[in-house]
């Protein structure tokens, strides 16, 4: 990797762990709230972390999958979780590779999530209606999965990331840097996959 993708993974798309100091929701803070806790190997070999969110009364031929945005993993979006739980859905969520509970030195990509919630769906082949719903990073994660997965028929997608060019394009200030961070999400994406949704 050259000095700008370095960079911009030091600085952009680092390791994202809980902050110090701020209080995240737990499962444990609603009453009679359910979580189970999985983990499996991604396709490029890291640990990741999965979990259930349900009330006992949920609906058996529906699942909601939720990806969460760029930061600490899903428990910063428990209370919303809990919200579509207390609905009557199971939620299935997860901590991308470099964030949270699963393992990774670094988030690495915009385009990386996309790639652990494919190898989860691959790795769990679900039989219940999937609705994908996803925030920030996680709305773009739940979009490309999207043109990815036939089988995959909603999307709920709150304040996506639609392309990812403006938002380096804001952020670097260059058009060189742009198109070189554009080539290398690219690259990301097409090593795993055939299709590149950028």
């Amino acid at each position: 990797m050259g000095f700008i993708v370095n960079h911009y993974i030091k600085y952009f798309v680092h390791r994202y762990d809980k902050e110090v100091g701020i209080p995240y929701y737990s499962y444990k803070d609603f009453k009679d709230f359910k979580c189970e806790d999985y983990s499996f190997t991604n396709s490029y070999g890291i640990n990741i972390r999965y979990f259930f969110y349900y009330y006992a009364n949920y609906k058996k031929d529906k699942i909601i999958l939720f990806c969460h945005g760029m930061g600490p993993g899903h428990t910063a979006y428990i209370a919303e979780i809990e919200l579509l739980a207390r609905h009557g859905y199971k939620v299935l969520t997860l901590d991308f590779a470099g964030c949270g509970e699963s393992g990774g030195k670094y988030l690495g990509s915009l385009n990386k999530p996309t790639r652990d919630v494919i190898d989860l769906l691959n790795h769990l082949n679900l039989k219940e209606q999937i609705i994908l719903m996803g925030h920030s990073m996680g709305g773009y994660t739940a979009l490309n999965t999207l043109c990815l997965r036939k089988d995959i028929t909603k999307v709920v997608a709150i304040s996506p990331i639609i392309r990812i060019e403006p938002l380096l394009q804001l952020n670097t200030k260059s058009k060189f840097i742009t198109k070189h961070l554009l080539h290398y999400e690219r690259k990301v994406m097409t090593k795993w996959c055939h299709m590149v949704c950028l």
